[in-house]
């Protein structure tokens, strides 16, 4: 329940802020962001992947050798590097957590700086990112918000070189992060040519789910074919990612003035968002091939949201425009979908984790000074 009523408590402030038209106290955010920061710092055996990381830690390194061919095994070596030299320190496993969780923190602080709302951008950034990317998956975690904190800004100032760099720094830490290396040329289209370009996703994604395809892809990907052979739409992610796409778009085209650097700058993020949600349609078949090659992009919501919403602020407090409705709409489903995120979330982790006598209402959160807690609520361990 701590974790729904996060979210109900990130809402309200949202709807604060809002209805203010400007972000809550400096005080306020730094201190939910203080305790976002620390209920990742001290969590334990909570996330799909915990575990998946904590025994390959545990794991001892017998010698230089072994450190190297350990790191070199892997895509990503930049991670098991940074795994296996914690490691060799001696340093305990909570204690690389926290840190991973910190630098995830900072990143976060640094791109949210740039919101108009604040409030509005931590509710739009826990139900998913948060919750499940910087809880369990901590390589696409790390890398997703590294990109956010640091390679945004330069995509942003156009430095392509610097932000290339960082981009194949990141894919060390997460190969999937290496689709972000085409956002410069993504930049290019303008958006009409985005629009070809979905309706060509979709039917591309048609294409893709059909079984004789399917099994082109398994027979070539091998030992990797995990990701694809279970091959479906899934109706349920399509409409709400499609929701919240239609109500991105829409705000883009509302509002005056539309000539200023704060719209080219939301125009920027718009066309990078647009085209993750172009990958998403195209990979739709292959759920969890989609999810991680367009997550990335699709965290620019929590900055894209706040900027259109800002920009648009005319529109929202001058009641004689009737556009208010349409705006306050947008805004209460915006809060919903995050809401039913959470939820939604928090009944599969019950599942994945194998959890028993655990439900919504009782769901907890496992700290480092109780980690036995975890044994006794799961099969896993």
């Amino acid at each position: 329940m701590y974790f729904v009523a996060i979210v109900l408590f990130l809402s309200a402030l949202s709807f604060y802020e809002l209805g203010k038209n400007r972000s809550c106290h400096e005080v306020l955010y730094l201190f939910v962001l203080l305790v976002m920061t620390l209920l990742l710092c001290f969590r334990f055996g909570q996330g799909t992947d915990y575990m998946n990381y904590l025994y390959p830690y545990n794991d001892e390194v017998r010698s230089f050798d072994s450190y190297l061919s350990q790191s070199m095994d892997h895509v990503e070596w930049g991670w098991y590097a940074m795994l296996l030299t914690i490691r060799k320190l001696d340093i305990p496993f909570e204690w690389f957590i926290a840190f991973v969780s910190v630098v995830m923190m900072i990143s976060l602080y640094r791109v949210l700086r740039f919101s108009p709302y604040k409030m509005t951008s931590l509710l739009l950034f826990f139900p998913t990112y948060y919750m499940t990317y910087c809880f369990s998956a901590l390589r696409q975690g790390l890398a997703v918000c590294l990109f956010l904190g640091f390679g945004l800004k330069l995509l942003l100032e156009r430095k392509y070189w610097q932000y290339l760099l960082v981009i194949v720094a990141l894919s060390f830490i997460h190969f999937a992060t290496m689709v972000l290396i085409v956002l410069p040329i993504a930049l290019r289209f303008k958006e009409k040519q985005l629009h070809v370009f979905a309706v060509l996703a979709l039917l591309g994604a048609v294409v893709l789910s059909r079984i004789t395809m399917v099994q082109a892809i398994v027979n070539i990907l091998g030992s990797r074919a995990e990701y694809v052979e279970n091959a479906e739409f899934s109706v349920g992610a399509i409409a709400l990612r499609s929701l919240l796409f239609f109500i991105i778009w829409r705000l883009h085209h509302l509002g005056d003035p539309k000539d200023t650097a704060l719209f080219r700058e939301e125009d920027v993020l718009y066309r990078v968002y647009y085209f993750g949600f172009i990958l998403f349609l195209f990979l739709s078949p292959f759920g969890l091939i989609s999810q991680r090659l367009s997550m990335p992009m699709k965290t620019l919501e929590v900055i894209l949201i706040p900027l259109e919403l800002y920009r648009n602020q005319r529109v929202v407090l001058n009641r004689k425009i009737t556009r208010l409705p349409e705006m306050a709409m947008y805004v209460l489903v915006i809060a919903m979908v995050m809401n039913v995120e959470c939820v939604k979330n928090i009944n599969s982790y019950i599942d994945q984790q194998n959890y028993t006598n655990i439900s919504l209402t009782n769901y907890p959160y496992v700290s480092v000074f109780d980690k036995e807690r975890v044994r006794e609520i799961s099969r896993l361990f």
